[in-house]
């Protein structure tokens, strides 16, 4: 019997091009988050969340959502009911995010997580806070104890279908419940003239600065 090895090396070939056809393409790696040192409990990531360099945007999320949406309103946020005249669930007044629900913990990893209230007024109080706009970038240098620092773009927020305060006006969700209503979390805002912690509806799309552990 002739075997015919032009053939069978042809075949080889075509076999070999079906199965690249049909492979997966590979994922587009995560944006890698830098540990930054400034001399607190915790380290601070150096770029937001989904961001891909350090002055980047990254996503805006509701507080407890995990993804970008077309709309940031009451009626399409995750734990609100209209029923029996509009609930919110799964967490009530002094809850702290479960990491499932920790847009930082979901997107970067079990290491990172939003941080805390408490966390927000330490960067706050122990930092020194430095205006910057410049190069098509607008928001604040912090730099800390040691001389670390990181950048909080001034990305403004989405509300409804729509975006306000873009290079004036910077929103961070904290991982904190406030302890009065339900439906207000901790939040840490900025503007070039001031920036505090403040209480506000949990449905509006900030921006995320994680946090880990030393």
């Amino acid at each position: 019997m002739r075997v015919n090895y032009f053939l069978i090396a042809l075949a080889s070939v075509c076999l070999a091009a079906c199965c690249d056809r049909h492979r997966p393409e590979p994922k587009p790696e995560e944006p890698v988050a830098l540990p930054v040192d400034l001399g607190l409990s915790v380290e601070w990531a150096d770029r937001n969340v989904g961001a891909t360099e350090a002055e980047g945007m990254g996503i805006y999320v509701a507080w407890g959502e995990t993804s970008e949406k077309e709309d940031y309103s009451l009626a399409t946020y995750r734990f609100y009911s209209p029923t029996n005249g509009g609930i919110y669930f799964d967490y009530k007044a002094g809850d702290v995010l479960k990491p499932e629900n920790d847009a930082a913990s979901s997107l970067m990893g079990e290491e990172w997580r939003m941080p805390t209230k408490e966390e927000w007024a330490e960067l706050v109080d122990k930092c020194t806070w430095t205006w910057v706009s410049e190069e098509g970038r607008s928001g604040y240098t912090v730099t800390g104890i040691g001389g670390g620092s990181i950048f909080l773009p001034a990305a403004g927020v989405r509300e409804g279908t729509g975006q306000v305060g873009l290079g004036s006006l910077g929103s961070y969700w904290s991982a904190s419940l406030g302890s009065g209503l339900d439906e207000n979390a901790w939040a840490f805002s900025f503007s070039q003239n001031s920036y505090s912690l403040i209480y506000i509806d949990r449905p509006s799309g900030f921006q995320i600065r994680a946090v880990r552990a030393k």
